[in-house]
């Protein structure tokens, strides 16, 4: 209640005016309704099948989209329970970070859960409570249909490797067995034989090789057959996902990827990558294409350290191989003859209890900048990364450059930097000197709408420096474990998280929609801020911080921008759904 009193001339209230404002646009309404809604990246799939569920499309009455993904509470159920059918799958544990894998709770808007399905076709039933500070919620189940290896690839669509067994004997005698009349031999396969196939490595062997996949071949799965007790079968070359062209350039494809010069035309004919997974392997290192969807990396090793390799996973080569790209080092392939405006966004990157460190180049340097990079503004959407260790690098962990539904959820980010001020998580904008933020009439009408779909086309600002910028919206970075004490490498770090934008700059608006959550942040000596993080509807909540003498979390609510970040006011964690 507010009294406003209007003071005449002799200093005596003339009137009093009582305004009663409720609470509706920071907490909703006492008495309306919430109805969960769940997104899905996908809802069918084949083990390992790792999917990024949001709930950006719920409501409450009173408050707005920004409100809903900050304010709300969450009760996401896997349906993955140890007392269901398939609840043997699953470990009580996460190995990188303590919590259940069968629920998520918290101020969790969007999560990533990786579903398993040893044999048949499995089904979940996901539910999602969503609850506000009243108390109203809602929930919504969703299935998601999960095909066992066999049951997606039958032993005629198997192709079993080894270089150290004898094709005209059985393969059956381990703990997975090559299956009777699949196709047994010493040699990896081409480029151009992979599509509608599941590869089986003997775990144990060792290929001194990189490996490519022409970007035409779609639904396939590389694995493993042998015994639990042999290393992962171990590629120590680089495998590149949807390899197109070679070109001269830094950022050509290794030696003996078999490749061809892409064109629009070639393009069109064969298509761009789709329903794609490494599991249980050995890698130097993952390259994904400019264009894909649903490529998914899990329980691989990139632990390099003790070698000549990168231990880098790239998620999108969005600057390179398509003609009309803004990046400065456009030198290098500035003669291709593909055209960005005919390249997809990619969807659907997953990276599932992955090990990543990377190897000594010289000295103690590492030989790979990033352990997990998306550079060039790819704006990969739909990436999850869930249960997997990253250490050491040049620069980052992890650094990515525009994204469109990002959940980091339950890793750890041990840092290892080896150049001054870089970060364990890096997220960062799209933007340039000249961009779209700036120019009203160059935006184009669906400028601050999901850019599912979009193709780069319309996403360069109509000027001659043809500066990339879209909005990267929604995402939860929550349950990790992020920094390590008394691991620092050779330099200081910077903030342990960071949007890499400088407040007051303007592009704070580029970023929206960010929690930041249920983290443990070590204090590993650089006396950094945990989080540095201008942003639009930026949400620091419930994380231990590393250290009261540093900044925990930067912008404070008292920015200049009231939208920059929010503190919702903590819930008790919603029922489980169906009760």
């Amino acid at each position: 209640d507010i009294e406003v009193h209007a003071i005449n001339a002799l200093g005596s209230d003339s009137m009093v005016l009582s305004i009663h404002v409720n609470d509706i646009e920071e907490n909703g309404d006492p008495n309306g309704t919430v109805e969960a809604h769940i997104t899905a990246s996908r809802t069918t799939c084949a083990s390992p099948c790792p999917i990024v569920l949001s709930a950006e499309n719920t409501t409450a009455t009173g408050l707005d989209e920004h409100a809903v993904w900050s304010q709300l509470s969450y009760y996401w159920d896997f349906d993955t329970h140890s007392s269901d059918t398939y609840g043997h799958l699953y470990s009580a544990t996460y190995n990188n970070a303590d919590g259940d894998t069968w629920r998520e709770v918290g101020h969790v808007p969007m999560v990533t859960k990786t579903f398993l399905c040893d044999t048949g076709v499995c089904t979940y039933n996901v539910g999602l409570r969503a609850q506000d500070v009243h108390g109203n919620f809602g929930d919504q189940f969703i299935t998601v249909t999960v095909e066992s290896e066999r049951a997606r690839w039958p032993a005629t669509q198997t192709v079993c490797v080894s270089n150290t067994l004898d094709p005209n004997k059985e393969w059956t005698n381990f703990d997975k067995a090559c299956p009777i009349g699949a196709v047994k031999t010493n040699t990896m396969l081409d480029a151009d034989e992979y599509g509608d196939t599941l590869v089986l490595l003997k775990r144990g062997d060792v290929w001194d090789q990189n490996i490519a996949t022409l970007m035409s071949e779609d639904n396939f799965k590389i694995g493993y057959f042998g015994n639990n007790a042999d290393n992962k079968p171990r590629i120590t070359g680089i495998y590149w996902h949807g390899a197109s062209s070679r070109i001269s350039g830094p950022l050509n494809a290794p030696t003996g990827v078999v490749s061809f010069s892409e064109s629009d035309e070639m393009v069109a004919a064969l298509g761009w990558p789709e329903d794609n997974t490494l599991d249980g392997i050995s890698l130097g290192s993952v390259s994904l294409g400019m264009s894909y969807t649903h490529a998914t990396l899990h329980n691989l090793d990139l632990d390099q350290e003790a070698e000549q390799r990168h231990g880098s996973i790239v998620l999108s080569r969005g600057h390179v191989k398509c003609y009309n790209n803004h990046s400065s080092q456009n030198f290098y392939w500035r003669h291709g003859r593909l055209d960005c405006a005919n390249v997809p966004f990619p969807k659907g990157a997953y990276i599932s209890n992955v090990r990543s460190v990377s190897g000594y180049g010289t000295g103690t340097s590492p030989d790979s900048a990033l352990n997990v990079a998306a550079i060039g503004c790819g704006m990969v959407n739909w990436t999850g990364i869930v249960d997997s260790y990253f250490r050491k690098a040049k620069e980052h962990n992890l650094r990515v450059m525009g994204w469109n539904r990002f959940s980091i959820m339950r890793n750890t980010f041990a840092g290892e930097h080896y150049l001054s001020s870089k970060q364990k998580i890096s997220t960062r904008v799209c933007a340039g000197g000249d961009d779209w933020q700036n120019f009203d009439a160059w935006k184009p009408a669906d400028y601050d709408r999901d850019p599912e779909g979009r193709t780069r086309a319309d996403s360069y600002a109509n000027d001659t420096t043809n500066n990339y910028v879209h909005v990267s919206r929604y995402q939860v970075t929550n349950g990790n474990r992020i920094g390590i004490a008394g691991v620092l490498g050779s330099h200081q770090g910077g903030p342990k998280y960071q949007t890499n934008i400088g407040a007051g700059s303007g592009q704070e608006t580029l970023a929206r929609d960010i929690i930041v959550t249920q983290n443990t942040f070590a204090d590993d000596g650089a006396p950094t801020s945990d989080i540095n993080a201008p942003a639009h509807w930026f949400t620091c909540i419930e994380n231990n911080y590393s250290n009261p003498d540093y900044v925990s979390c930067f912008p404070s609510i008292g920015a200049a921008d009231a939208n920059l970040r929010r503190e919702p006011t903590p819930t008790p964690p919603p029922a489980t759904p169906g009760s």
